[in-house]
């Protein structure tokens, strides 16, 4: 048995994808008899139910808000990262896993080098952002910075094919270090959204279009808002929030769009009530964040329904492989407009698939994946 420390850039509740993906790690370790330390920001320690002993949560006081877009994101991430390295230390752990997509959490290598387990990249942040002079220099910058880092741990785990990639040729880790462990979907989330089913609809009832999760500007929802006001006839839910609300918000109400209605953020506990009386599921993401795949998936596919996606890359290879979905280029309204005309003519949006839940069953399921890759890590210590 060993003591193990996850450190990650956020408070577990505050975003589920980032909860629901460390999740299986830290219960994944648990399992297989070791002691495990949560390090990450957060105003109160978190107990949870599957591990009532041998868990322990150390936070460091709540995520402070970066101000003045890079920069000041770039800055409030270092301070950060200090307070998690600090907080490390004090821990006395024999082993490290540190989980990004925050880059300066990469400072705790030079201190810790010899307990360095594993780096799961979760996004590549620095990768995305604009094309102007300064942003393409901090992303040269970030690159080298990365480089000089990565190879200090004994394993790398990346979310897709894409990601692979990058890390292998433009980062240099050899291709016996990297494992890939998709997001996925929670054992928990899947089993409640397999049951969401459908709400029968009366004749004369409108179509719904419902996007669900993060709102901001890679997803770009002014183009779904553009949508709506071409097709009246519809209802066109956006729920959630983020950095982008305002923006939309303010476009809906300048251009009076009466049948797009932006819910907020919601509790989990009724996001299968959402998708239940949804026709149409949406989702998009930028071109210039073509090489990411949006959690956001995982959830639509596992609900069997019906869902337009606009985007790139990385995204589109991924969905290939399963059915019940169209595929539109990202930030082009005559694009999405078309398709979800065409879905509720050919009535493709009263399909339910159930190949696409059987394929999340058995492929993506977050607990299966992370034990695959601590069992494998077990081993790789044990021939080493």
């Amino acid at each position: 048995m060993k003591r193990i420390a996850f450190v990650i850039s956020y408070p577990l509740r505050r975003e589920l994808a980032v909860g629901n993906r460390i999740l299986s790690f830290l219960i994944g370790a648990h399992q297989r008899g070791h002691e495990v330390v949560l390090i990450s920001p957060g105003d109160e320690p978190v107990k949870l139910a599957q591990m009532p002993d041998r868990f322990e949560h150390r936070v460091i006081g709540p995520r402070p808000k970066g101000k003045g877009g890079f920069v000041g994101r770039a800055i409030m991430e270092t301070f950060l990262a200090r307070k998690l390295v600090k907080e490390l230390g004090a821990c006395r752990c024999e082993e490290i896993c540190i989980s990004i997509p925050s880059m300066f959490l990469l400072f705790l290598s030079p201190w810790q080098k010899d307990k360095l387990t594993c780096l799961d990249i979760r996004d590549l942040t620095w990768e995305y952002l604009e094309d102007s002079w300064f942003h393409s220099l901090a992303k040269r910058f970030f690159r080298r910075f990365a480089r000089s880092r990565i190879g200090r741990f004994s394993s790398v785990i990346v979310t897709n094919p894409s990601e692979r990639r990058y890390v292998e040729e433009e980062l240099g880790v050899p291709e016996s270090k990297v494992t890939m462990v998709p997001n996925g979907i929670s054992t928990k989330q899947f089993e409640v959204l397999v049951g969401v089913g459908k709400k029968d609809r009366k004749n004369g009832e409108p179509v719904v279009v419902s996007y669900v999760g993060n709102i901001g500007l890679p997803q770009n929802l002014i183009v779904l808002l553009q949508v709506a006001k071409e097709m009246p006839d519809l209802i066109f839910n956006i729920i959630g929030a983020g950095e982008d609300i305002e923006r939309v918000r303010a476009y809906k109400n300048k251009n009076q769009i009466s049948n797009a209605h932006l819910l907020g953020r919601v509790q989990w506990e009724e996001i299968p009530e959402i998708y239940s009386s949804t026709d149409i599921l949406y989702a998009q993401l930028s071109p210039s964040f073509s090489g990411a795949l949006p959690s956001k998936l995982y959830e639509y596919l596992s609900t069997g329904k019906f869902f337009v996606y606009g985007g790139e890359g990385q995204a589109p290879e991924f969905l290939s492989n399963f059915e019940n979905h169209s595929v539109v280029l990202p930030d082009n309204a005559d694009a999405l407009k078309h398709a979800i005309e065409e879905t509720i003519r050919s009535e493709r949006h009263k399909v339910h698939s159930t190949e696409n839940i059987e394929s999340i069953r058995k492929n993506y399921l977050r607990e299966t994946n992370a034990g695959r890759w601590l069992g494998a890590l077990e081993n790789q210590r044990d021939t080493e």
